[in-house]
């Protein structure tokens, strides 16, 4: 009598077609989308509540360079887990849209990877651009296998739900910060970009999909808005008005077909000429301007941080001073070396994303990053099938993150909640029409 090990390894032996298909069937009966779905609510909880947890109470000066191991452990972890399911079932992943799609993110991140030739700190650089290599890999990936939106954005919510919890008990049990509550989070700003998110995609699912979830979104959008009245980040709170009414414009008015986006250009081209026109007539100057819209001109220092910055963007105008080369580099950083006493501490960027790009890539960086943008907004035409609802949140994620980026630069930064969400979003477009619902969401 054979032992029936024996047997299998002989019957395998005989009919290999017949293992193959075996060892198919078993591959397929292994759901990656369910894990993909898992991998991405994990990224969510960790950027927006384990990572601001863990930072709570460190010291330190910010321009160290010292890179977060456990941090560097978890992205790792998941690069490794999310290359094994596609491995498991490659026939899953539909990559290619979003290949094609991002053609000018993925020369970015060539761009920052020869950067190192000319990095004041080619090793950080290195080890910068690598974690953000892992980082836009695993989010694509599970993009690709998960391939919906509303799942997504749905996934998305919950998440935001739980942090709000959690910062529920952070404002009963912490004190507020002199200028205004910071939650669980080192400032009031990443509070305030926060609660903006959760008003932002909880508005999207107000008026749609099945009841606990229109309760869920309440809930959110009712905290967020808590949240950003007493954060009082004052960017936020009018990016929390401004970004859904742009998102209804855009999908009302597609700004991607010429009968649109012209109007809307000449628009724009008049507000800016009354603009003028008024401080011209008035004598007013852009001093006055900001202290009118921001109530005061500096923007909280900012512009004594770009002014010095911008003359270093002007020494390497083409090709900036390598990914991560620049702020947080120790010893080799200019701000260690030429900063004012009070930037030497606390400021590891230009809190101006458009002009860090310059300053670690130079013209190259940033015209290629707007070009991205360019790209996704002439492929986002292919999105008539989505949603209104889930259109409307991933166009609030992109509108929002370039707005707030302004001021902050939230973008490029390995554990920031902004910079997650704006790759799903932008993945999502990628993968397009595929990634429409199969199942709409109820409006009873």
């Amino acid at each position: 009598m054979i032992p029936a090990g024996y047997a299998n390894v002989e019957t395998r032996a005989r009919h290999p077609q017949r293992a193959h298909a075996q060892g198919a069937r078993a591959r397929r009966g292994l759901d990656t989308r369910l894990y993909a779905r898992a991998i991405l609510y994990f990224i969510g909880l960790y950027s927006a509540i384990v990572v601001p947890l863990s930072e709570r109470g460190a010291s330190g000066n910010a321009n160290e360079d010292s890179g977060n191991l456990i941090n560097q452990v978890v992205w790792l972890a998941l690069g490794v887990i999310t290359i094994a399911l596609v491995a498991v079932n490659p026939g899953r992943l539909a990559i290619r849209p979003i290949l094609r799609t991002h053609a000018f993110l993925l020369a970015l991140v060539g761009w920052f990877i020869l950067s190192t030739l000319w990095s004041l700190s080619p090793e950080s650089t290195i080890r910068r651009v690598g974690l953000q290599i892992v980082i836009m890999g695993a989010v694509a990936i599970c993009v690709a296998l998960v391939r919906e939106a509303k799942i997504i954005v749905n996934d998305i919510l919950q998440v935001l739900f739980i942090a709000a919890a959690i910062n529920w008990v952070a404002l009963v049990v912490l004190p507020p910060t002199a200028i205004g509550h910071a939650g669980i989070y080192l400032s009031k700003n990443n509070f305030g970009t926060f609660a903006a998110l959760m008003v932002l995609l909880g508005a999207a699912r107000l008026a749609t999909g099945a009841l606990w979830m229109r309760l869920l979104a309440g809930f959110v959008v009712a905290s967020g808005v808590i949240f950003l009245v007493v954060s009082a980040a004052k960017t936020s709170i009018g990016l929390a008005v401004l970004v859904p009414a742009m998102a209804v414009f855009v999908l009302i008015f597609p700004l991607n077909r010429s009968h649109f986006a012209v109007p809307a250009a000449l628009a724009g081209v008049m507000i800016l000429i009354t603009v003028v026109g008024i401080l011209t007539t008035f004598n007013l100057g852009t001093d006055d301007l900001f202290t009118f819209l921001f109530g005061e001109p500096t923007f909280t220092g900012r512009t004594a941080i770009w002014g010095f910055v911008w003359p270093y963007i002007e020494n390497r105008p083409f090709i900036g001073y390598g990914f991560g080369g620049f702020w947080s580099t120790g010893p080799s950083s200019p701000v260690e070396q030429s900063g004012l006493w009070w930037m030497k501490d606390i400021i590891n960027q230009s809190h101006d994303l458009y002009v860090d790009l310059l300053v670690q890539g130079g013209c190259v960086a940033l015209v290629l990053f707007l070009a991205h943008i360019g790209a996704l907004v002439a492929h986002s035409r292919r999105l008539v099938s989505w949603h209104w609802s889930d259109k409307m949140a991933i166009a609030s994620i992109l509108f929002y993150s370039l707005i707030y980026n302004l001021m902050d630069t939230t973008l490029f930064r390995s554990f920031n909640t902004v910079w997650i969400y704006f790759l799903v979003a932008s993945f999502l477009i990628g993968v397009g029409p595929s990634a429409t619902s199969t199942k709409r969401p109820s409006t009873g």
